[in-house]
């Protein structure tokens, strides 16, 4: 697989196939936007990465139809950038035929990176892209793309995914050695975010605890007092099974300060002052991201997968109310029963509309309608 495309954001008002197309040859994938608010608007979308921005000094700050092209546009789209505290590269090219083109001195930043403050319409248009190809190739973030294509090819795939393991490859610890929950949150949101995808496409069974989808990957199937499911074929690599029990310990603990499992991994952090532990995290969550990615073309359907069903349409913990009057979990009332106690699990098999005006009460649970689930 050869380099991948430089993504760049073209605002211009009237833009042309001609431009757009010379840039590809130079490896310039162009996307054009006919005003600064539409180019603010892409920019801000997280599902989106631009490794550099061409601006029009004339032209437009809405998409109204109406309006004039103005070098005021210009102005306003270095202010939406200064405010955003974007490190995107951005360049102007524009024409000379229009009123205050002479000013574009005065108005244009001067940056470190390029030492022409714009590139004439259409004279200095090879310039203009060689000078994008210098400076945006050498980002960070353009680096990992062209390393990892396929992983960030699954991660395009699922909302919110991209970003999150740019903040994982490119997460910096400070000389303290704080914030460790920080450095894992990115790679266990990914996982979580693979897991509501599949659950979507009904590639995964609806369990909501992400530990005991972590177990029914591994052992290919998983039962307790809430739920029973089982796969009927294996739809992920033993070794990569594998890992995710590991991986799902590691982040359970290491996402949280003091974390969960008591495995100390924040500890572990701070004293070693390395960061290996959390790359071989971040590794695996690329190799689930190509699971991923190989896994949501398959074409079976849900008899086909797996088998099972929830025990239970609600679980929860009972509670009694303030005023000691009846027992309750969620939106359920509970029948009173002598084995309840305050914070004892309840599971809710089925419910009654309940006639009782009670606050956040919806429905009536009598006794064969729930299960005390013993823990």
């Amino acid at each position: 697989m050869g380099e991948i495309k430089l993504n760049v954001l073209w605002v211009d008002d009237i833009p042309t196939e001609e431009f757009m197309n010379e840039a590809f040859d130079y490896g310039l994938d162009i996307t054009p936007v006919k005003s600064v608010n539409s180019g603010i608007k892409e920019l801000k979308d997280k599902s989106k990465m631009w490794d550099a921005i061409i601006l029009d000094a004339n032209c437009k700050i809405t998409d109204d139809e109406k309006e004039l092209p103005d070098i005021m546009a210009l102005k306003n789209a270095m202010h939406e950038l200064l405010y955003m505290r974007t490190d995107i590269p951005w360049f102007v090219y524009t024409g000379g035929d229009y009123e205050g083109v002479d000013k574009l001195k005065y108005i244009i930043n001067e940056r470190e990176y390029d030492d022409k403050l714009f590139y004439e319409k259409p004279k200095e248009r090879y310039e203009l892209f060689n000078k994008i190809n210098k400076v945006a190739s050498i980002n960070e973030i353009y680096l990992l793309r062209n390393k990892y294509p396929r992983e960030f090819k699954a991660a395009g795939m699922i909302d919110g995914a991209t970003q999150l393991l740019i903040e994982g490859l490119t997460y910096k610890y400070n000389d303290e050695w704080k914030d460790v929950q920080d450095y894992f949150t990115p790679a266990r949101k990914i996982f979580e975010r693979i897991v509501d995808k599949l659950k979507e496409q009904k590639k995964l069974p609806p369990i909501s605890k992400l530990n005991t989808m972590g177990k029914l990957l591994a052992d290919g199937k998983f039962e307790d007092d809430e739920c029973f499911y089982e796969f009927k074929k294996e739809i992920i690599p033993a070794p990569l099974a594998h890992s995710l029990q590991f991986f799902l310990d590691i982040t359970q603990d290491g996402s949280h300060d003091n974390g969960d499992l008591k495995l100390g991994v924040d500890a572990y952090i701070r004293k070693s002052h390395n960061t290996n532990l959390f790359n071989s995290i971040l590794f695996i969550t690329m190799d689930l991201l190509l699971w991923y990615m190989d896994y949501s073309k398959d074409n079976d359907t849900i008899e086909e997968i797996w088998s099972g069903d929830a025990k239970y349409i609600y679980t929860g913990k009972a509670c009694l109310s303030p005023d000691g009057s009846y027992w309750y979990t969620g939106e359920y009332e509970l029948m009173n029963d002598k084995e309840l106690v305050d914070g004892i699990k309840i599971g809710i098999k089925w419910g009654l509309e309940n006639k009782k005006s009670r606050p956040g009460i919806k429905k009536f649970v009598p006794r064969k309608g729930y299960v005390i689930i013993k823990e």
